[in-house]
């Protein structure tokens, strides 16, 4: 992505009326942002120096993305993300470990592409969290186990190595809120459990290109809310759809 980015003049922060900004953009030194008050959208932009003085500058983000060396920012971005109070949706895209500190504030959508050494516990992850998508975090312990005490959750996407375990159980203790559920790409996932009054909410389960998945989650019986259920390897793929009668 790096290689694709093209590089701001000085007079791009100086655009006082300017709400997005998208595309790969690459940030030249540490300029003055205090002239994007009205900027709400910012995606995706290299993370660097400028974090450190910039980031807390654009007070009205509501969407942003960051993509690079995120762990040598990591302290910049903590201190930064704090003052956006009117940030909703954050994209990480992490060239290495994907730093789980940098979470406050009213955050609703959370996308992580990176390795993640642990999952942070749950008191770290933004109380008002409705959608959360991992790819590649490589997690070897159950993730179910924290993301189900998430207690806003609605969508949750596990993709492309983001949990490398076998198994994978989903208690009665959580997921109350949770609707969507896709699993991609866990090669190692064998077995998932759901265990009766388990994800009371869902309603849509899709689990595909999980080479090594062999058992139908039995639980799923007791789920009454489901309506769509996609079950996919990369020959073949089972499609239910639920009506009500």
């Amino acid at each position: 992505m790096a290689g694709g980015s093209i590089h701001t003049p000085d007079s791009f922060w100086k655009l006082q009326q300017l709400r997005n900004a998208c595309g790969a953009i690459q940030v030249d030194g540490c300029p003055q942002m205090d002239h994007l008050k009205n900027l709400q959208m910012l995606t995706v932009v290299r993370a660097g120096r400028w974090i450190k003085h910039g980031l807390s500058q654009l007070t009205n983000l509501r969407k942003l993305g960051l993509y690079g060396r995120l762990s040598l920012h990591k302290e910049a971005l903590s201190c930064s993300m704090v003052k956006l109070e009117h940030l909703r949706s954050l994209k990480l895209i992490g060239e290495d470990e994907i730093p789980t500190t940098a979470f406050f504030g009213h955050l609703r959508k959370l996308y992580m592409w990176g390795c993640l050494k642990e999952l942070s516990h749950v008191h770290e992850f933004p109380p008002n969290l409705t959608k959360l998508t991992l790819l590649h975090s490589r997690l070897e312990p159950d993730p179910m186990v924290t993301l189900e005490q998430l207690p806003n959750l609605q969508t949750l996407k596990l993709l492309d190595s983001s949990y490398t375990g076998d198994k994978m159980v989903c208690t009665g203790r959580g997921f109350h809120r949770l609707k969507k559920l896709e699993l991609c790409d866990l090669n190692g996932l064998e077995e998932r459990t759901v265990m009766e009054s388990a994800i009371p909410s869902l309603e849509s389960l899709d689990i595909h290109d999980c080479d090594g998945f062999k058992m139908f989650p039995k639980g799923l019986v007791h789920v009454t809310t489901l309506e769509l259920l996609v079950l996919q390897k990369k020959t073949l793929k089972y499609t239910v759809k639920l009506e009500d009668n």
